[in-house]
C-alpha cells in the first residue's frame, strides 16, 4: 500500500512538471505569434520579403508544432489528473479510517 501511496505522490508531481512545461510552451507559442506578426508588417525590400517569407514559414510550421504539444500535454493532464483522482480519494478515506 505505501507503494502506491509514493506512485500516486510521485505522478502528482509529474502533473505539476507537465503544467509548468505547458506554461513555458505557451509562452514560447505567443512569443512566436508576435514575431510573425511583426515580420509581417516591417518587411520594406522584395529580397527582404523573400527571405522572411522563407522563415516565416517555418516559423509558423514552428507555431503549428507547438500549438499542438501543448494540446497534447494538455490532454496527457487531463487523462493524469482523472486517473489520480480515484487514488488520492482512496487514500483519503484511509487515512480517515486509521485516524
Amino acid at each position: 500500500m505505501k507503494r502506491y501511496r509514493e506512485l500516486a505522490f510521485e505522478l502528482d508531481s509529474q502533473l505539476i512538471k507537465i503544467k509548468s512545461e505547458t506554461e513555458i510552451a505557451y509562452g514560447a507559442l505567443e512569443f512566436l505569434k508576435e514575431l510573425v506578426d511583426k515580420m509581417q508588417v516591417h518587411s520594406d525590400a522584395a529580397s527582404f520579403m523573400l527571405k522572411e517569407g522563407i522563415m516565416q514559414r517555418k516559423l509558423k510550421s514552428l507555431i503549428t508544432l507547438l500549438d499542438y504539444s501543448i494540446v497534447n500535454i494538455g490532454s496527457i493532464e487531463e487523462e493524469a489528473v482523472s486517473n489520480l483522482q480515484p487514488i488520492f480519494e482512496y487514500f483519503r478515506e484511509e487515512d480517515e479510517v486509521n485516524q
